[in-house]
Order: structure tokens, then C-alpha cells, then sequence
């Protein structure tokens, strides 16, 4: 009987820490389950959070070059089979043309980054200030997570945006320290100067 094994990531682990007992173990049991068969948790198995961290570790999972692999053998019509394999890890599949994509990101973050409501949002929920780096960053992010399928088909709202980047943020902890410092604008700062003169 051949073994089947997967990577199980630090990242996943550190995400765990702070969940309880039962959402920790519900949720490695669902990644197990997922890694070995495919199959996926039932709904009500594991709790809100657990469910957001098992997606962000579910679009790793098939991002593996073995995965895909697979994935590619059983889709694949048998006159393709004999082709070499050219996948890469560090290049996931995406599910959508990346112009698509690309459109359908940047319009939903320039209106969360327009409406002081959705800054204010973020800054409650997560402590993220500066949307002129965390913006990027998330895309770059879901790009590399192969997770741009997300994004088009429909009109992503503003929440959902805005829940998913703090998800993102909270669970992988993916954004560099400079998105959560305060931008001073440029007004503000020249008004402090023209005081200390």
C-alpha cells in the first residue's frame, strides 16, 4: 500500500496557536482529510475562524506542484498525457485570465480606498493604516495563493473585501510593519513644522 504524505506548514501551526483545543483539532483533521482524500469538511465542523484559516491552508495545499500535478493528469484528455510536466511551485495555477482579475481587484480596492468608512474599518478590525502598501501587498498575495477566482464572475462589495484582507491579514500575517503605521498626510506635517518655527 503506497503512503500518501503532504508538507504540513510552521505558518499553519503559528496560525493554530491561539485557537482552542477543539477548533485546533477539528481544524487539523479537516486539513488532513483534505490533503489525503479531497474531501472537504462538513459546514458545521468547524467554527468561523477555523473555516478562514482552513481556506487559506486549503489554496496552499493545491498549490503543491504534486497537487497540481494531479489535477492536471485527471483533466487532461489522454493525447496531452505523455507531455512533460512544467508546472512550478512558486507559480500557482490561476483560475481567470489576470487581466480579468486585475480589473476586478482594483476596482473594489479603489472604492474601499476612497470611502473613510471602509479605511476606518480596517483600522478598527486590524489595525491596518496604510492602504497604499497593504492594497498591493493582499494582491500579491492572492495572486500567490491562487486564489484570484475570488474576485471575478461577480461585483465583489466592499465588505467582503475588507473581511477578507483581515482574515488574510490575521491568520498568515502576510503585510509588512509599514501597513500598520499612520501616514501623516503632508498638510498635517507642514503645519507641524510651521509650529515649531
Amino acid at each position: 500500500m503506497k503512503h500518501k504524505t503532504f508538507t504540513f506548514r510552521s505558518s499553519w501551526f503559528e496560525a493554530m496557536r491561539n485557537m482552542s483545543d477543539a477548533s485546533r483539532l477539528a481544524l487539523m483533521d479537516a486539513i488532513c482529510r483534505y490533503a489525503f482524500d479531497g474531501e472537504l469538511p462538513d459546514p458545521e465542523a468547524l467554527d468561523p475562524v477555523a473555516e478562514i484559516a482552513f481556506m487559506l491552508i486549503r489554496a496552499e495545499i493545491d498549490a503543491t506542484p504534486s497537487r497540481r500535478k494531479r489535477h492536471i493528469q485527471t483533466d487532461t484528455p489522454s493525447s496531452m498525457a505523455g507531455l512533460p510536466d512544467t508546472t512550478h511551485e512558486d507559480t500557482p495555477q490561476a483560475t481567470v485570465a489576470p487581466d480579468e482579475f486585475d480589473t476586478a481587484y482594483d476596482e473594489v480596492a479603489a472604492r474601499v480606498r476612497q470611502n473613510e468608512k471602509w479605511r476606518s474599518w480596517l483600522k478598527t478590525h486590524a489595525e491596518i493604516c496604510n492602504l497604499r502598501i497593504a492594497i498591493p501587498e493582499f494582491k500579491k498575495f492572492i495572486r500567490k495563493h491562487g486564489r484570484t477566482d475570488e474576485f471575478t464572475g461577480r461585483e465583489m462589495a466592499e465588505l467582503d473585501f475588507c473581511r477578507r484582507l483581515v482574515e488574510a491579514s490575521n491568520v498568515c500575517r502576510f503585510l509588512p510593519a509599514d501597513a500598520f503605521r499612520t501616514v501623516c498626510p503632508k498638510k498635517n506635517e507642514a503645519q507641524a513644522g510651521a509650529r515649531a518655527s
